[in-house]
């Protein structure tokens, strides 16, 4: 019979499936002339042997056939090896499963490599970081090249490869390396370990900055160690620029080093400030900048409060005339000890600074100061008369003009007042005159009387700046009046007025120089030491007021 679906021929009676698609032929009547010749017909019985042989052709839906010997005659051919073998798709059931078979493996011996064998790449990452970390610099230059070749867009390689140059002194190689990392987004940062290798390559070549330079950006990213690192650096450069009197970049390694907070050296970090405070302020006293120079002593002061600083800090207000702060810096050293040489400065400046204050007409200030310098200083001279109203006028005909004042209840009944006008450079007096105030023929100086004075020098100073008044009262010289600070004021036309007589009486002169020149206050500036300390409204003459009681 033949199969309905394949058209494959059976042999009647023996099959219940067709061996080909499997079509059940159960029903299907056999026609007596459908035969085909015995040279097209082999058939093919299979027959399973042992005892599962009925049950393995009961599950195929098979009876067990004749052996090859039984069917057809010598000779023949199955009719199967002359049909086109068909399924559904067109493809062979066979030739799919095959296909499908080996992708598997394919996919399967893959998965197999790569997961289990490493990259040549990381091979050789691994390799050149082994050899780094035995010390094995130039081993590790080759190695690390090699996996470069392979993969040149991984900045990590280029760090590691930083490192062997490095380890065999090619420090240019180095830098390029680095710098290529850069470029490709990762700069030492990624790699701690090479910045601490190359800080420690300079450090020992004594290249600080560079060293330093590198570790600071990790000390910025709080990478674990790295401030400590930098924080040690630091001292070790800021201590050698000490040594060669660079007290700048000294400044700026100590100070990083106490900002930093960390290191082994940061409970040395303020002494070494002190002093390096210390010689900048002397530094740029020296060279007359005495604000950089108060600026630096200020520092000094909040680290270490002792007495020679602010001692040093008046003679610097000393010398720029700021008389005031000065008195202010010498009270506040003796206030941490008492010290004869202190208290013999301070009564000084007091002193000079009275008379300033007389010459401006200030009289009852002027001489609290004197009193306050002999009361602090018993070998200062308390003088018996003052000078004030004093006015100083340049020109072809050098002049000194002002007052003579008794403070005191006590009568005046002589008086000689003497001016020297005297070359600062040459050391010569160039013109010298003396003239009786006081004497027989002229009334004695009561309490709070004064005298008007002038002095015209005969002869013109080749240089005026270079020259200076000194004032002599009774032979004892009272005070010098430098020239290159003459002026052309409200004073002078008083004094050219007083000059024709003692026509005011002393009480309205003395009004007169209270209510009209009362000097500005430039000496109650914020002091860059002490910081404003001072109550608004009350100046430093009254503060000295107040202490002595007036």
């Amino acid at each position: 019979m033949r199969c309905p679906k394949c058209d494959l021929y059976h042999p009647h009676n023996r099959f219940h499936t067709c061996i080909s698609c499997g079509t059940s032929l159960v029903g299907i009547s056999s026609d007596p002339n459908d035969t085909i010749p015995p040279h097209d017909v082999e058939t093919q019985v299979y027959e399973r042997q042992g005892d599962n042989a009925d049950s393995a052709n009961n599950n195929h839906g098979e009876l067990n056939g004749p052996s090859d010997a039984e069917v057809g005659t010598p000779g023949s051919k199955r009719r199967s090896k002359n049909l086109k073998i068909q399924t559904q798709h067109g493809i062979p059931t066979s030739v799919g499963i095959m296909t499908a078979t080996l992708i598997v493996l394919i996919f399967a011996g893959a998965t197999f490599f790569f997961f289990t064998k490493p990259k040549d790449y990381d091979r050789l990452l691994d390799k050149g970081r082994g050899e780094l970390g035995r010390g094995q610099y130039a081993f590790a230059v080759e190695t690390l090249k090699k996996a470069i070749s392979g993969s040149p867009k991984d900045p990590h390689a280029y760090l590691l490869l930083a490192r062997a140059y490095i380890g065999i002194d090619k420090e240019k190689e180095a830098m390029d390396a680095i710098s290529k990392a850069q470029q490709l987004g990762q700069g030492v940062v990624a790699e701690p370990s090479l910045a601490s290798d190359m800080a420690n390559y300079y450090r020992l070549r004594r290249q600080y900055e560079k060293a330093i330079n590198l570790l600071r950006p990790l000390a910025q990213k709080d990478i674990a160690g790295k401030k400590a690192e930098l924080a040690d650096l630091d001292a070790l450069w800021g201590d050698e620029a000490l040594r060669n009197s660079d007290f700048d970049t000294a400044l700026t390694c100590w100070e990083e080093v106490k900002n930093l907070g960390t290191g082994s050296r940061f409970s040395e970090s303020e002494a070494r400030l002190a002093t390096i405070y210390e010689k900048l302020a002397e530094k740029f006293a020296s060279q007359k900048k005495e604000d950089e120079a108060l600026s630096y002593l200020g520092k000094l002061t909040n680290i270490s409060r002792n007495p020679k600083h602010f001692e040093r800090a008046a003679d610097i207000y000393a010398e720029s005339g700021k008389l005031e702060l000065a008195i202010s810096q010498l009270r506040e050293a003796l206030k941490l000890g008492s010290s004869p040489n202190l208290e013999r400065k301070l009564s000084t400046l007091l002193a000079k600074r009275g008379k300033e204050l007389l010459d401006a007409g200030q009289s009852d200030t002027g001489y609290a100061y004197l009193q306050q310098a002999r009361s602090i200083d018993p070998s200062s001279a308390l003088p018996e008369v003052t000078l004030r109203h004093v006015v100083l006028t340049g020109g072809a005909a050098p002049k000194i003009s002002g007052e003579v004042w008794n403070p005191r209840a006590n009568k005046i009944s002589a008086l000689a007042i003497k001016a020297e006008l005297f070359d600062i450079v040459e050391g010569n007096v160039i013109w010298a005159k003396e003239t009786k105030v006081v004497d027989e023929f002229v009334p004695p100086l009561g309490e709070h009387q004064s005298r008007h004075f002038e002095f015209v020098s005969g002869i013109k100073p080749p240089n005026l700046a270079n020259c200076e008044f000194k004032i002599y009262l009774d032979g004892a010289l009272y005070k010098a009046y430098p020239m290159d600070k003459t002026k052309q004021s409200k004073e002078t036309a008083k004094g050219d007025t007083a000059s024709g007589g003692d026509k005011k009486t002393d009480s309205d002169k003395d009004k007169t120089a209270q209510d009209a020149d009362t000097p500005k206050q430039n000496d109650t500036a914020v002091d860059p030491i002490m910081g404003d300390d001072k109550k608004a409204g009350e100046s430093t003459e009254e503060k000295t007021l107040k202490d002595l009681d007036f």
